[in-house]
């Protein structure tokens, strides 16, 4: 089975971090899941500290792992589904940034 990772960088809308955290945790990630394919996702928040300077980057990260052998039916049935989904407009939509990408070598672990 192909491995995936569908990464998903989103923002509050301003001041309301708390009720997005709160939609993200009890709807928005249960729902996802419910995906065919979907099998797991990890929420990130932005660390201060970071490797190379930059502005402008998005304050959370979910990084949802898909196994797929036919990733582009995968993805069409998602979007399908996320139409139905809960929705809160806590979240800052305009600024939501998405991209797939498949695994090409599998876990490299150190020695």
């Amino acid at each position: 089975m192909a491995r995936h990772v569908f990464l998903a960088f989103v923002n509050p809308v301003p001041g309301r971090e708390a009720e997005f955290n709160k939609w993200m945790d009890n709807f928005h990630l249960p729902e996802g899941l419910q995906n065919k394919g979907f099998v797991r996702v990890t929420r990130y928040k932005l660390s201060d500290a970071q490797f190379l300077p930059g502005d402008g980057r998005a304050q959370y990260l979910n990084m949802w792992e898909i196994e797929s052998d036919d990733l582009a039916s995968t993805l069409k049935a998602a979007l399908e589904q996320q139409m139905k989904a809960t929705f809160s407009d806590a979240l800052d939509a305009q600024s939501t940034v998405t991209h797939v990408y498949t695994d090409i070598s599998g876990p490299v672990s150190k020695r």
